[in-house]
């Protein structure tokens, strides 16, 4: 028995020297350091150059819709001769929407690209001081585990805290890291093909209506001599093209929605999901009961007592009378 309390005892010391010596590795950057070693560097430098780039690409077909939009809007409002009041953007008006609804989806990829590399770049400068307050969290947890094991309600709570806090590092450090990689290969073998082409095709749609860019002056069209002839000749460029725009809008839209957004978010929802399984096993929680249940408990147990002793002072008077 007294072998087995020294081994207790040296046990407990060394775990609380342990989660010390953490702590004030992972305040003074160690902790990041180890992981870069282990592979974490490479990997979050290949995500700022993947997203670099595809911010990039965005911008470059973001400039060929613009081109495409402000065109058609400028042709949409072009009047036939003086007898009669056809407008050119009767023919272009569908074609507009198309382009427009892309122009929109093809910004907010944009945004949303930026945005995940502003969200990685706070995550480096954040990560080593949410896991050094997980590692205070869980340190309060040992401590009142073995020492106060009757505070049960507040163990409860710091184990949660821990939980949370330790699923927030990790988050910072690993999943969304592994989230824009797996995202990226996602993208490398299932949109990048749509996009290439639709992003190709839109490119030389816009070259052949507008060469030169927009039709921002007469010289743009110097070789289509009046309004009839630049009916006739963008009406028979988006004939031809019709399906084919069409088809490539929805690629584009489509690919960007997932490239930007809906693949990084999936993977990253499935490992959190998973890592918080496997953190409510290693931490024993297997009860339902939460934080706010918790919270809520420990409040109705302050109103209980406050109820109890409120009929001792009611009976005080009728007990001097």
């Amino acid at each position: 028995m007294t072998r087995i309390n020294h081994r207790s005892g040296s046990f407990r010391i060394f775990l609380i020297l342990l989660l010390i010596v953490l702590i004030i590795a992972s305040s003074l950057g160690w902790t990041t350091r180890a992981f870069g070693w282990m592979g974490l560097n490479q990997l979050r430098q290949s995500n700022d150059r993947y997203l670099q780039s595809a911010m990039n690409q965005s911008l470059t077909t973001f400039g060929v819709l613009s081109i495409l939009k402000v065109g058609l809007a400028i042709v949409e409002g072009t009047s036939v001769g003086v007898g009669f009041n056809l407008q050119i953007g009767d023919a272009v008006q569908a074609v507009y929407d198309y382009v427009d609804l892309a122009w929109r989806v093809v910004l907010i990829s944009a945004t949303v690209l930026l945005g995940t590399r502003y969200i990685l770049q706070t995550a480096e400068l954040i990560d080593q001081w949410v896991l050094a307050f997980a590692l205070l969290l869980l340190l309060l947890l040992v401590l009142l585990r073995w020492f106060k094991p009757n505070w049960k309600t507040l163990i409860r709570i710091l184990r949660d805290l821990s939980l949370f806090f330790f699923i927030f590092s990790l988050s910072l450090f690993v999943l969304l890291p592994l989230s824009v990689t797996g995202g990226r290969l996602l993208s490398q073998y299932i949109t990048a093909p749509s996009l290439e082409e639709a992003e190709e095709g839109l490119s030389i749609i816009q070259s052949e209506l507008f060469p030169e860019g927009p039709p921002e002056s007469p010289s743009v069209w110097q070789t289509i001599k009046n309004t009839s002839e630049k009916i006739a000749y963008i009406s028979r460029i988006l004939t031809q093209k019709a399906s084919n725009l069409i088809t490539w809008v929805v690629k584009l839209i489509a690919g960007y929605l997932f490239d930007s957004l809906i693949f990084p978010l999936l993977l990253f929802l499935f490992l959190f999901w998973f890592t918080r399984l496997v953190g409510r096993y290693l931490f024993g929680i297997q009860s339902q009961k939460t934080f706010r249940e918790d919270l809520h408990q420990i409040l109705h147990r302050l109103t209980m007592e406050n109820t109890s002793q409120s009929p001792r002072k009611s009976d005080a008077p009728e007990i001097r009378g």
